[in-house]
């Protein structure tokens, strides 16, 4: 039975007031103006033919406004998605914490605490960002079609700006859209949009200019802001894709890359098995394929170990895939079902101990960044030199 010694429902407030301080703190760990990199990808365009990465610039060249090309644009255009981002984000701790149940509590105060949200605050900028926007906006959405009229035509979109995304979100959204069928003809509507799904992606991402063009749109895009960018960003229009794939397979034979990818995940995979667990006990109801398909679904980051070099980016991604299907599957309990009666003592002590470390924890980030800790000495400097007009503000990164 739940104690007479607190009121549940206010220990709940309680608990989700502490989960978005968390949410705060750690994004805070992270957080920097976006690099050059992702910048560089923002001003990509239709210029030289279809090509993949390009619509963003496609779409702001139809205004012809400088404005709309510069840094800070990019920053605003960015700043406002990672804040819808975690917004979304404190709805879904706000559920979980509302379920009473301590190991969904639990969930919820790791994640908040993890790298995974480092990681998420360090690359503002990515296409990261909007795949996970889409995923985030579409577990709210009920009823198969509502879900896939948002879902179909918000993933097409997202692959003209990164291939990547399907890869990151789509077993997510297909599971999510999975539970909601309820007859023949929406599980026929779910392959249909899975395999033009497939389709897309593939004949998007192989979408290429030659070299010479890649080169001369790099020249036109320099030509549009102050600011230099990254020709090596621009240099990705021309790569098929098997120099990428050739590159990391020889690096996946060098036994220190497995080492590194087992080392950097110390802190990650268990936490990552934490979330599956639950996931696997929330599904109770679903046959066994359907549990398997979801913890397949909550693993699609390390598929970009194949092809990408970004190691931390992909494991600290597993954090917020595997969150992410924790939460769809506790959506999938039924009315009839009895909230777990909250009791914190058994081991309110461990999740303690594990935010502690969560909290502590480095994490190694991109461009020679560090993790900023608590009371984070060089955000407030940054600002104090920027109210006394000593720095710019945004700052532009060097690259």
């Amino acid at each position: 039975m739940i104690s007479d010694k607190f009121n549940p429902s206010k220990l709940c407030k309680q608990l989700f007031i502490v989960s978005i301080i968390l949410l705060i703190m750690t994004a805070l760990r992270g957080l920097r103006f976006p690099n050059i990199w992702s910048y560089s990808h923002f001003l990509f365009d239709y210029e030289f033919g279809f090509m993949r990465r390009g619509i963003i610039g496609a779409v702001l060249g139809l205004f012809e406004e400088a404005t709309l090309f510069s840094y800070e644009f990019f920053f605003i255009f960015s700043l406002l998605i990672f804040c819808a981002n975690l917004f979304l984000l404190a709805l879904t701790f706000k559920d979980l914490i509302a379920s009473q149940n301590m190991n969904l509590i639990a969930v919820v105060m790791i994640f908040a605490s993890s790298s995974g949200l480092i990681f998420l605050a360090h690359n503002i900028g990515y296409a990261d960002h909007i795949g996970l926007l889409i995923t985030l906006i579409s577990l709210r959405i009920t009823g198969f079609y509502k879900k896939l009229f948002f879902i179909a035509p918000a993933l097409f979109l997202s692959l003209l700006v990164h291939e990547a995304v399907l890869v990151l979100f789509f077993p997510i959204l297909f599971m999510s859209l999975f539970f909601t069928m309820d007859n023949k003809h929406q599980k026929f509507s779910l392959l249909i949009f899975s395999i033009i799904s497939l389709l897309l992606f593939f004949l998007i991402g192989s979408s290429t200019i030659d070299q010479t063009q890649s080169s001369a749109l790099f020249d036109r895009a320099s030509r549009l802001t102050p600011v230099p960018l990254r020709e090596d960003a621009f240099a990705l229009l021309h790569d098929t894709g098997s120099g990428s794939l050739t590159m990391m397979l020889d690096k996946w034979m060098n036994p220190a890359r497995v080492l590194f990818l087992l080392l950097s995940g110390l802190l990650i995979f268990p936490l990552v098995y934490f979330f599956q667990r639950n996931m696997w006990v929330l599904l109770k109801a679903q046959p066994k394929i359907i549990k398997i398909l979801c913890l397949l679904a909550g693993l699609s980051p390390f598929l970009l170990h194949i092809v990408a070099w970004d190691t931390m980016r992909w494991n600290t991604m597993l954090l917020t895939t595997t969150y992410l299907m924790c939460y769809l599957a506790y959506q999938q309990r039924t009315a009839q079902e009895k909230p777990t009666p909250l009791n914190l003592r058994p081991s309110i002590t461990l999740l303690i101990l594990v935010v502690f470390i969560n909290a502590n924890a480095q994490v190694m980030l991109m461009d020679h960044r560090q993790v900023e800790n608590f009371p984070y000495p060089k955000h407030i400097t940054y600002l104090s030199d920027v109210f006394s007009g000593k720095a710019n503000f945004p700052e532009i990164p060097r690259k």
